[in-house]
C-alpha cells in the first residue's frame, strides 16, 4: 500500500512539473490527466487553483504599447465668457445666457447691449426659424458698435463696445426686414 502512495506522489510531481511547461492540464473521459498546449475536443481543462497548484502572483510585466486614439467626442457647451441670445425681430429676448438686453429696435435692426465690453471677441449671428417667423429671409450683418478697427459707428446712444448691431434683410437682400436671430459673442 505504501508503494502505491509513493507511485501516486511521483506521478503527481511529474504531472505538475509537466504542467509548468504546458499551457493547460486536460482530463480525458477515462480520468487520466494530460499536460498539453490546448485540450482536445473530448477533454476538459482542469483548474489547478482548485488543488492549490497556483503559485503567488508574479511581478508586473512591462507596459504595452499605446493604442490608437479613440474617436473624437461630441462638441461641448460654450465655455466661460461665451454669451448668446435668441431675439425675435421685435426685440423680445426669448432665451439667453444672461445679462443681455435689446434697447434699440427698428425695421430689421437690433441693438443688443451685453452690459460689458465685447471688444476683441468674435460676434456671430444666425437666422432663427420660429413658429411665428417662417418667412424666407436674406443676409444678416453684425457689427461691434463704437468704431475702431473691429467695429463700426452706430446710432449715438448705442455707440460703445458694449453694444452689437444686427441687421437682417429680406430674401432679395435689398431692404431691411425684421426676423428672429441667434446672436453669440465669444
Amino acid at each position: 500500500m505504501n508503494g502505491f502512495r509513493v507511485l501516486l506522489a511521483c506521478a503527481g510531481v511529474a504531472l505538475l512539473s509537466a504542467a509548468a511547461q504546458a499551457d493547460v492540464i486536460c482530463k480525458r473521459k477515462s480520468g487520466v490527466l494530460v499536460a498539453r498546449g490546448a485540450c482536445k475536443a473530448r477533454e476538459a481543462a482542469i483548474d489547478l487553483s482548485a488543488f492549490g497548484g497556483v503559485g503567488p502572483t508574479g511581478p508586473t510585466g512591462p507596459s504595452g504599447e499605446v493604442g490608437p486614439p479613440g474617436p473624437a467626442g461630441r462638441a461641448g457647451f460654450a465655455g466661460p465668457g461665451a454669451r448668446w441670445a435668441l431675439v425675435k425681430g421685435d426685440g423680445t429676448v426669448l432665451a439667453q445666457s444672461g445679462g443681455i438686453s435689446v434697447p434699440g429696435v427698428g425695421t430689421g435692426v437690433l441693438y443688443l447691449d451685453f452690459g460689458e465690453s465685447v471688444a476683441l471677441k468674435a460676434i456671430s449671428a444666425t437666422p432663427a426659424y420660429l413658429d411665428d417667423d417662417t418667412a424666407r429671409r436674406g443676409s444678416l450683418v453684425t457689427a461691434l458698435c463704437g468704431g475702431g478697427p473691429q467695429g463700426a459707428r452706430c446710432q449715438a446712444e448705442f455707440d460703445d463696445d458694449h453694444h452689437v448691431l444686427v441687421v437682417s434683410f429680406n430674401s432679395a437682400n435689398n431692404a431691411n426686414e425684421s426676423h428672429a436671430v441667434y446672436v453669440a459673442v465669444y
